[in-house]
C-alpha cells in the first residue's frame, strides 16, 4: 500500500535499508518516479569471525578483503582454505546450519555435512590464527580499505556491498522511449576505510567510476536536469509527447566472432534477452543510446572455393590480375574437409556434423533488415579484418550503415570506447590476409599432391612455414643423438654441488685426478631489470615450459580469458603498455607490496597492439573468490589450467611495472686438463625489486671461493644428450626468432604438424620427429629447397606484413607466388601427379567460374 502510494505521487520518499536483499534496490522500474538515491552511510555489513555467522559465500568475500595482507605469511593455508570454501559454496542452508550445530557441540557429522563441517572449522581455525599475528593485525590496522575489530571469539570486519550500491543506484536510471534517464546517487560517508573499500570494488565491478564531491556539483542545475528528465518521461507516458525520430534509440546490430565473447560483452551491459534467429544465437541489451543485437559470425564464413582457376583463383592471361573466388563454407566437424553444398554425409569420412556458415549468414541478413546500423567488432588483426570484410560484403546490400569497430579487451571500458569511436575497414590488413590465405593455399595445394603420390598417405601436407619448422625439429631429434656426461661434482670448501655437461669421460677424468682447479674469481653488484610483458610467443613459450600445456592448449586457454573479459587480446607481437595497464599495475603494487616498488613503463613498440595484460587489478585467486562469492560473473566457465594460464599473465605484467632487482653475483671458471665450464650463481638479494612477486632467482651460499686447487669429494654422472628436445614453447621462440609465422599461426602450425604425424609428443612436453616426419621433410628439402627454406619463407613473410602497412603491392606479390606455384605443377605434371582439383592457370578452360 505505502509503494502504491510512491507511484501514484501521494508519497515522495522511500525509506529502506542499503542490501542487495532489500525491495528497494531491486526490481523496481519506474523511470517517471524515482529520481535519486540517498545514501545515509556507505552501504556495507558487518562479518563476524563467529560460527553462529559461518557462510561459504561471505567468507569469500572475507579472505578477498585480507589477502593483500596475510598471503606473503600464509600462503599456503591461504589457498587451502579458500579453495575449500569455494568447493562448499553451494551448501544448502540447512546443511549449515547443521554444520553450526555440530562445531558448537564439538560433534562429526556424515558424508558432505561432515566435509563442510572441516572446511568450516579450517576456516575459522586459519582466521583467528592470522588475526593474532601482531603483524598482521598492525597491517589490518593501517590499511585504508579494511574496518577491523573486536577481540578472540568477536572479531568483526566491515565488508562494502558494493552489489547493493549498484542495484539501488541503478533504479535513479532507468530506460524509457526516448534512452535513459538521468539520475543521481548522493552517498553520506560515515567510515572513510569502507568507502575507499567500496570504491576500490566498484572499480573492480564497473572498471570505471568517479564520485565527486558534493561542494563539487552545480546541485541546482543537476536537479533541474533531472526533474526536466521526468517530467518528459511522463508526458510521453500520458501520450502527450512524441519523441523525434532522432531522439530515439538506436537499434544496433553488433557482430563479434565467438559466440563466447558475444555472451561476455550481452553481460557487461545488464541482463540480456536472450533470442534465436534461424539457429542463430543472439543477446539483446541496452546501452546509453542504443538497443543491441549482439551475435557472433562463428569465426570465418567465406572460403576460397577449389575448383575455379589455381585452387580458387582466378588469374588473366598475362598472369598479372588475380581474383580470387569465394563461397560459403561447409566443413566436416569430424575429418575437417570441404563438403559439396547438398550433401547431408561428408563423402569423404562418412560424417554427418558440419560446421556451416549458410545459416548465420541468412540469420545476419535478416537481422541486418532490422536495425539502423550493422558494427562489426571481429579481432583486431588481419584474419579479423578479412572476416569483417566478408560480413560487410554480404550484409552492405542490405543495410549500408554498417561500421568497423576495434577492441583489444572485452570489458565495458572496452566495448564503450569502441562504440564510440567507430571507423572503417583497414583494406591494407585485408589484402595481407587475402594474399597469405591464397600464398598458403597455392603453396598447399601444389606441394601435398606430390606427397600423396611419393607416400601413398593421401593426408599428408605441406606449407610454406611448416616445413621449415619439421626441419627444426627433424635437426633437433637427430642431434640429440649425441651423448654427453651429466656431472655432479663436489668439491671441498664449496657448499654447492656444480652440476654440468662434460664429454664422454670427464667424470671418469674427475675420477683419476681428484682434484680441479677454480680461477677468475669474480664478485659484482648487478642490477636486473623485470622482463617486459608477454607477446604470444612468449606465452606461449612459458605456458609450454611452466604449465605443461601444448601450444594449441596454451592458445585454447587464453582464448577463454580473452572472451571472458580477464585479458587483452592475445595474438599480438607487441609489449607496449598502456596508460589504463600502468594504472591497474600501480593499483595492485601499491596495494600488495607498497608504491615504493612500483616503477611504470610503457615498453613501447610500433603498432596498434597492446602486450598481453589483465584487464582488472585483481590476481588468480581474487578472481576465484569473487567468482565463487557471487560478486564477479564470468560470461565463459573457466578451467584449472585457465586459471594458472592467467596466474601467470598477471605475474608477468606486474613484474613488468615494478622496481629493478639488485643483486650479488659470483662467477667463476672450473678447469681440468684443457676443459673448461663456467659458473655464474646468485649469491645475495640486495634489493627485492619486481622478485616479490615470485621466486625468480635462486640464492645460494657458496662458501668462501679463492683461487685454487679444490679437492673432489664426490662426482657422479649419467649419460644425457647433448642437445635436448625441442619444446612447443622453444619452436615458438625460433619461429618468432626467425621471422616466419604470425601470433596468430604459430600454435596452429605445431598443430598441424602433429595431427599429420609428423611430430609426437613425449615426456614433458618434448617434441620428436617421427621417421614419416623425417622422411616427408627430407623430401621436400632435396626437391624443393628453394622454395621452402627458412630465408625463402622469411622474405615472403615481410613482404606480405610491408602489404599490411600500405608499402608494397598485393598483385606483385601475389605475380611471385604464381610462378613459382606454376612451376611446381609444371614439374610435378611431367611425374604423373594429378591434382584433384583445378589447375587452370588462365581465365580460359573448363574451370572458369562465372
Amino acid at each position: 500500500r505505502i509503494f502504491e502510494k510512491f507511484v501514484i505521487g501521494e508519497l515522495d520518499v522511500l525509506v529502506g535499508i542499503a542490501s542487495y536483499r532489500s525491495p528497494l534496490t531491486r526490481g523496481i522500474d519506474l523511470p517517471e518516479r524515482v529520481r535519486y538515491a540517498v545514501f545515509t552511510g556507505v552501504p556495507k555489513f558487518r562479518l563476524r569471525i563467529s560460527i553462529d555467522e559461518f557462510q561459504p559465500s561471505r567468507w569469500l568475500i572475507l579472505l578477498n578483503e585480507i589477502k593483500d595482507v596475510v598471503y606473503n605469511k600464509y600462503a599456503k593455508e591461504f589457498d587451502r582454505v579458500l579453495g575449500g570454501l569455494i568447493k562448499i559454496r553451494l551448501a544448502t542452508r540447512d546443511t549449515l546450519e547443521a554444520v553450526r550445530e555440530a562445531l558448537k557441540k564439538n560433534i562429526e557429522l556424515e558424508g558432505f555435512p561432515e566435509f563442510v563441517r572441516r572446511v568450516a572449522k579450517e576456516a575459522l581455525d586459519f582466521l583467528n590464527k592470522v588475526l593474532k599475528d601482531p603483524e598482521v593485525v598492525d597491517r589490518l590496522r593501517k590499511s585504508k580499505t579494511i574496518t577491523f575489530g573486536g577481540k578472540e571469539g568477536e572479531y568483526f570486519f566491515i565488508i562494502p556491498d558494493a552489489t547493493a550500491y549498484i542495484q539501488a543506484s541503478g533504479r535513479t536510471s532507468r530506460l524509457y522511449v526516448g534512452g535513459l534517464t538521468k539520475g543521481l546517487s548522493v552517498l553520506v560517508v560515515d567510515e572513510e576505510k569502507a568507502f575507499n573499500a567500496l570504491l576500490r570494488d566498484l572499480r573492480w565491478l564497473l572498471e570505471t567510476i568517479d564520485f565527486k564531491e558534493y561542494s563539487e556539483v552545480d546541485l541546482d542545475k543537476l536537479i533541474k536536469e533531472v526533474d526536466e528528465d521526468r517530467l518528459k518521461v511522463k508526458l510521453v507516458l500520458e501520450g502527450k509527447l512524441r519523441i523525434k525520430e532522432r531522439e530515439l534509440m538506436k537499434t544496433t546490430l553488433f557482430i563479434v566472432e565467438s559466440p563466447n565473447k558475444a555472451r561476455t560483452i550481452a553481460k557487461l551491459f545488464g541482463r540480456p534477452t536472450r533470442k534465436t534467429v534461424g539457429s542463430l544465437q543472439t543477446f539483446e541489451v541496452i546501452t546509453e543510446n542504443r538497443l543491441m543485437i549482439i551475435t557472433a559470425t562463428g569465426g570465418h564464413v567465406l572460403d576460397l572455393v577449389k575448383d575455379v582457376g589455381l585452387f580458387g583463383v582466378e588469374v588473366d592471361d598475362d598472369g598479372k590480375s588475380f581474383r580470387p573466388v569465394y563461397s560459403l563454407i561447409k566443413r566436416c566437424i569430424r575429418c575437417g574437409r570441404d563438403v559439396p553444398e547438398g550433401e547431408e554425409v561428408c563423402p569423404f569420412c562418412g560424417g554427418k556434423v558440419f560446421i556451416e556458415s549458410k545459416p548465420v549468414i541468412e540469420a545476419l541478413r535478416q537481422l541486418a533488415t532490422q536495425v539502423d546500423e550493422i558494427l562489426v567488432g571481429t579481432d583486431p588483426d588481419a584474419e579479423g579484418e578479412k572476416i569483417a570484410w566478408d560480413v560487410t560484403l554480404l550484409l552492405k546490400p542490405l543495410n549500408k550503415n554498417i561500421w568497423r569497430v576495434r577492441f583489444h579487451e572485452v570489458t565495458r571500458r572496452g566495448i564503450t570506447n569502441a562504440l564510440a569511436n567507430p571507423t572503417t575497414l583497414d583494406y591494407n590488413m585485408v589484402k595481407a590476409q587475402i594474399v597469405r590465405r591464397i600464398e598458403d593455399r597455392w603453396i598447399g595445394f601444389s606441394l601435398s599432391p606430390i606427397l600423396w603420390k611419393v607416400f601413398g598417405l593421401n593426408f599428408l601436407s605441406a606449407g610454406r612455414v611448416q616445413t621449415p619448422v619439421l626441419g627444426w625439429i627433424v635437426d633437433q631429434t637427430e642431434k640429440h643423438r649425441i651423448k654427453a656426461e651429466l656431472v655432479t661434482l663436489k668439491l671441498k670448501g664449496i657448499n654447492v654441488p656444480l652440476i654440468f655437461k662434460a664429454p664422454r669421460g670427464f667424470t671418469d677424468k674427475v675420477k683419476e685426478l681428484g682434484k680441479v682447479r677454480i680461477r677468475d674469481i669474480r664478485k659484482e653488484v648487478v642490477e636486473i631489470n623485470p622482463p617486459p610483458p608477454y607477446t604470444t610467443d612468449t606465452m606461449l613459450s612459458e605456458g609450454s615450459r611452466v604449465l605443461g600445456l601444448s601450444a594449441p592448449r596454451v592458445m585454447e586457454s587464453a582464448q577463454r580469458l580473452f572472451e571472458a573479459g580477464l585479458i587483452t587480446y592475445h595474438r599480438t607481437d607487441s609489449t607496449t603498455v598502456s596508460s589504463l595497464g600502468i594504472a591497474i599495475a600501480k593499483d595492485y603494487i601499491s596495494r600488495v607490496y607498497g608504491e615504493e616498488y612500483f616503477r611504470g613503463r610503457k615498453w613501447e613498440k610500433p603498432g596498434a597492439h597492446e602486450c598481453i595484460r589483465p584487464t582488472r587489478p585483481l590476481d588468480s585467486r581474487q578472481i576465484r573468490s569473487l567468482r565463487a562469492a557471487g560478486v564477479l560473473a564470468l560470461a565463459v566457465p573457466l578451467r584449472p589450467e585457465d586459471y594458472r594460464l592467467y596466474d601467470l599473465i598477471f605475474r608477468r605484467f606486474i613484474m613488468s611495472q615494478m622496481t629493478p632487482c639488485k643483486l650479488e653475483r659470483t662467477s667463476f671458471t672450473l678447469e681440468l686438463e684443457g676443459f673448461t665450464k663456467e659458473f655464474t650463481f646468485t649469491t645475495k638479494i640486495i634489493e627485492e625489486g619486481f622478485s616479490k612477486v615470485g621466486r625468480f632467482f635462486n640464492v645460494v651460499d657458496l662458501g668462501e671461493v679463492a683461487e685454487g686447487v679444490y679437492e673432489v669429494v664426490d662426482v657422479e654422472s649419467r649419460v644425457v644428450p647433448e642437445y635436448p628436445l625441442y619444446t612447443y614453447g622453444e619452436v615458438v621462440e625460433l619461429m618468432k626468432d626467425k621471422g616466419i609465422g604470425r601470433p596468430s599461426t604459430y600454435a596452429k602450425i605445431l598443430d598441424i604438424l602433429r595431427r599429420r604425424g609428423y611430430i609426437i609428443e613425449v615426456k614433458n612436453g618434448k617434441l620428436v620427429a617421427t621417421t614419416r616426419g623425417k622422411n616427408v621433410y627430407k623430401y621436400l628439402s632435396e626437391k624443393f629447397n628453394d622454395l621452402i627454406s627458412e630465408e625463402r619463407t622469411r622474405k615472403l613473410q615481410e613482404k606480405i606484413d610491408l602489404i599490411e602497412v600500405g608499402n608494397e603491392e598485393m598483385e606483385r606479390v601475389l605475380k611471385e607466388f604464381f610462378n613459382e606455384t606454376v612451376t611446381i605443377i609444371e614439374k610435378a605434371s611431367k611425374e604423373g601427379v594429378i591434382y584433384p582439383t583445378g589447375t587452370n592457370t588462365t581465365n580460359k578452360g573448363p574451370n572458369r567460374h562465372t
